[in-house]
């Protein structure tokens, strides 16, 4: 089996069905429009039964927010949003039949010794929509934080072991996403928790704290990133995912201990304000098409097309081509037919 090339979830429907760590019920996971992954209930529901802020629907494999018309007056609800493992404090009045039922559930699996719950809580909804990877250092390792337009992400360990997830005929690549060249370490203002504890986090971190910034590059570029790419499978293609993104929402109460006040050893220096991170990257090139404002700091050639442009030209010469080929076969046609009429007009003799 292979995932069809159009799909724009990568993940097999296979590897999808799980349960859930802190309640057991069942889900399903789907990459969403943003680049992550929700868990969704695996049964659809009634649109009229369910509040909009509550409503998603898939396509193509991929989850996205609000009702889809086509779906015929119905949606699916996001797991961590009704979990009855976690204390919702704004639950709709709407949604509480539901809490109840899968709380019920949950009752009914531990006394059948089917489940059994984890001695600590989840402290929030955060926590069950994107839970850390199994691999993901704990407190006092190393955690490295990337940001992109203003979101931060945080790795399961070091920048520079992060590897891909692509799957390969050996298994998962080994190959690692870090390229210097579309990155660098930038000091921000530390995210922290309202309260003393939030206060405590500015003061060890002296208020700023140091993540790998890749704003310098173009979107298709931080997809290979956000995704967990090398280059070779940056384009995400037809290659599946042997495992989940392992990079996770930043969330200061779960991560807060993991920002850095010093800057990490080991990489080249971060450039100064103003500069671009190389002399290819010096001048922005804007899309050849001419009511298109796309533009990308990557080096590229001269009547560079950005991929909607690419992708309706690509159209365009489909069309072309089809057409170039049916007025060739009728101008062969139109030949051979008049080829005929004259052999017959010189050859074929007085009629009788």
């Amino acid at each position: 089996m292979r995932i069809w090339h159009s799909s724009q979830s990568k993940t097999p429907v296979k590897d999808c069905v799980e349960r859930c760590t802190w309640c057991g019920n069942s889900v399903e996971w789907h990459d969403t429009f943003e680049g992550t992954r929700v868990p969704i209930i695996p049964r659809e529901f009634p649109v009229r039964a369910v509040p909009p802020r509550y409503r998603w629907h898939l396509s193509n494999g991929t989850a996205y927010l609000g009702a889809n018309p086509r779906d015929y007056g119905y949606c699916r609800v996001k797991h961590s949003s009704v979990c009855p493992a976690v204390e919702h404090d704004d639950l709709d009045p709407a949604m509480q039949p539901l809490v109840r039922a899968l709380a019920i559930r949950i009752q009914k699996a531990i006394a059948e010794g089917l489940f059994v719950p984890t001695p600590v809580g989840p402290r929030g909804e955060a926590e069950v929509q994107e839970p850390d990877p199994a691999i993901a250092e704990e407190r006092g390792g190393t955690r490295h934080v990337i940001k992109y337009s203003g979101f931060l992400r945080i790795c399961p360990g070091p920048l520079d072991e992060l590897t891909c997830v692509a799957a390969t005929a050996e298994g998962r690549c080994e190959a690692l996403v870090l390229d210097e060249d579309e990155g660098y370490w930038e000091q921000i203002d530390a995210p922290h928790l309202p309260g003393r504890a939030g206060q405590m986090t500015l003061l060890d971190l002296r208020g700023r704290a140091w993540v790998w910034s890749i704003d310098t590059i173009d979107f298709q570029h931080a997809l290979r990133w956000l995704r967990q790419r090398c280059h070779d499978h940056g384009k995400y293609g037809s290659y599946p995912d042997a495992s989940p993104t392992e990079l996770v929402t930043f969330d200061p109460y779960r991560h807060g201990d993991f920002l850095i006040s010093d800057r990490p050893a080991g990489y080249r220096a971060s450039p100064v304000r103003g500069w671009e991170l190389s002399p290819r990257r010096a001048k922005r090139q804007r899309c050849a098409t001419e009511d298109c404002h796309n533009s990308t700091v990557v080096a590229v050639e001269e009547g560079w097309l950005c991929w909607q442009c690419e992708k309706q030209a690509k159209r365009r010469r489909a069309v072309h081509a089809k057409w170039q080929a049916k007025a060739s076969a009728a101008r062969a046609l139109s030949s051979e037919e008049s080829a005929v009429g004259e052999q017959d007009t010189t050859g074929g003799g007085t009629l009788p």
